[in-house]
């Protein structure tokens, strides 16, 4: 394979993992950070607390949503997007058991009209390793505290940061903040604590402010300039070309920050089982350009409890919190306002599932424009909020993904899916939501307009079709006449028996079984002690949403349960288009 890179063309093995030079290709300008959020930081001056004073302006302001702008021009926060050498705070950590370069101080802002708290906390109550929790009620100055009976344990990394010439942790302990074995001393983080919450009492807070998001405090022993120590690297002395084009004289023995898909550590995933040099070796990705080899974890947004990232050189996409195919199509009309040309944009569409430490790539697509306007050409707006999620299987205490997985990649692709295949796994889950839909029928008008919706749109994008063909449509009044019958029939009426809900538990509705349900209403109405008046009503009732024309004989054995309860939990009667 032969790529073209920088006007030279490359030679590709292979082994060439190609989401990590689509990830180099993106980030080859601007080293992404590995975590987006708003900062303050403290630090010790002449022994006194004192709060970074630098403005915005002074570190780089960049973009933010409405109510994050407000708390970072409140309270002077910068992103951890800006620039890293006027940050200060460098940070490379590789796995959850890595200790933590710095004492932070974990904040949750969160205002509404009820309440306007901050909270400050050390350690996790839900661990025995000890925590300090202090809540500001932001109205009244009130603070309130909370600490676990042992003090809270530190556990800082005591070798590769500096802060001048000596080892940060060096200086934590110099300043009373930890002890040698990284005990904090409650004394001293106390101080931190009351400065800044003065600090937070001295602001204006911006009026009608409404926000519920996390930020984090440095504590510093001082404001020096801070320092990672890298580990010794392994030279060959000879001068190759890695597959990114880039000179290099040695391959990297260390992880990537974010990108876990490329496992450095575990035989078992890793490629031919090498490790360290000899894994990127394999990759054929030389030391200088393992740091362009990460996500953007800014742009990773939670969809259901899978990881999708939406990479392009112009935009940052906002998380809409609509589901994927909301997410996709606002995507799509932020790069439609744009009045450039377009018809080459491209947008990469990744999609990732974690698994402790490991990250299993489910979808990796580039859509140009043409394809997305042909995706949303057919497409009826506005179309409900997590649409597609509908096809994820909760089973118990697992969930299951295929089926989800297999909608998203045909939409992209603009393939057809099997009219029969979704109205199969409509069925299941309506069979598997029966009992909790007794309890609450309201659920059924989000399912059914979910539904309704993936019929439409993932069977026949590009054709006008009836909602439901005649032998459908039967199915479905049928439906309705059995909710006549139940519900405005004979439980408004007090009147039960034991059979009466058993029309409603069929494993399948073909024919036969929607002929019996129909002779079993009437036979009921007959056979029902209610007043005249209120038989003649519902037989009128009945009556009307018969249909001249039943199901055909081909299609007699034909399962229509979807439609069957689709016409039992509508409340308006269905009509063809």
């Amino acid at each position: 394979m032969r790529l073209l890179f920088d006007n030279k063309h490359i030679e590709v093995s292979n082994s060439q993992n190609m989401l990590a030079y689509e990830l180099y290709r993106t980030a080859k300008d601007d080293i992404p950070q590995t975590s987006k959020f708003l900062f303050k930081k403290m630090f010790l001056k002449d022994d006194k607390v004192t709060v970074d004073e630098r403005g915005l302006e002074e570190y780089g302001i960049t973009k933010s949503r409405k109510g994050e702008q407000q708390l970072q021009e409140w309270l002077q926060m910068p992103s951890s997007t800006v620039n890293q050498e006027k940050m200060n705070l460098p940070f490379y950590r590789f796995g959850a058991a890595s200790p933590l370069p710095y004492l932070v101080i974990y904040g949750m802002m969160n205002i509404n009209k009820k309440n306007k708290q901050m909270t400050l906390s050390v350690g996790d109550e839900k661990k025995k390793t000890g925590y300090v929790k202090h809540v500001l009620d932001l109205d009244s100055g009130k603070v309130t505290s909370k600490n676990s009976e042992n003090t809270p344990m530190i556990r800082l990394d005591k070798v590769k940061y500096t802060i001048g010439s000596r080892p940060l942790f060096e200086e934590y302990v110099k300043s009373k903040i930890v002890n040698k074995e990284g005990m904090l001393n409650l004394k001293k983080y106390n101080e931190f604590v009351e400065k800044f919450i003065k600090f937070v009492m001295h602001q204006k807070m911006p009026e009608e402010l409404e926000i519920k998001t996390g930020f984090r405090v440095y504590v510093l022993p001082n404001n020096s300039k801070i320092d990672y120590k890298e580990s010794d690297k392994p030279v060959t002395g000879k001068k190759f070309t890695d597959y990114f084009g880039n000179e290099a004289t040695c391959y990297p023995s260390k992880t990537t920050m974010s990108a876990k898909f490329l496992t450095y550590d575990d035989p078992a995933f890793t490629i031919n089982c090498k490790q360290k040099d000899e894994f990127y070796s394999n990759l054929g990705i030389g030391d200088a350009s393992l740091e362009k080899v990460e996500w953007y974890p800014e742009r990773i947004f939670k969809i259901s409890g899978l990881d999708w990232c939406f990479l392009h050189p112009e935009y940052e996409f906002q998380d809409t919190r609509m589901g994927i195919l909301g997410q996709l199509h606002k995507n799509y009309m932020e790069i439609s306002r744009d009045k450039g040309p377009k018809e080459k944009t491209q947008v990469r569409i990744t999609c990732m599932k974690k698994q402790q430490a490991k990250q299993e790539i489910l979808i990796d697509e580039n859509l140009t424009m043409d394809r997305m306007k042909q995706m949303f050409a057919d497409v009826k707006e506005p179309f409900p909020p997590s649409c597609l999620e509908i096809l994820i299987e909760n089973n118990g205490d697992s969930v299951i993904w295929t089926t989800y997985l297999y909608a998203v990649r045909n939409f992209l692709a603009g393939i057809n899916i099997s009219r029969r295949f979704l109205m199969s796994y409509f069925t299941k889950v309506i069979k598997q939501k029966q009992h909790e839909w007794k309890k609450n029928p309201k659920d059924t008008k989000d399912f059914f307009s979910k539904s309704d919706f993936c019929l439409k749109n993932l069977y026949n994008v590009s054709k006008n079709e009836h909602d439901m063909n005649e032998a459908e449509m039967f199915a479905h009044n049928v439906g309705q006449m059995a909710k006549c019958y139940i519900d405005d029939f004979k439980t408004k009426h007090g009147e039960k028996d034991n059979s009466m809900g058993d029309i409603l538990t069929y494993s399948k509705y073909d024919r036969e079984k929607l002929r019996f349900v129909v002779s079993r209403i009437g036979r009921g109405i007959q056979l029902s002690k209610i007043s005249d008046t209120h038989k003649e009503k519902i037989t009128k009732e009945i009556r009307e949403l018969q249909l001249d024309d039943e199901i055909s004989e081909d299609l007699a054995t034909n399962d229509f349960s979807y439609f069957f309860f689709k016409g039992y939990y509508s409340q308006k009667e269905a009509k063809t288009s």
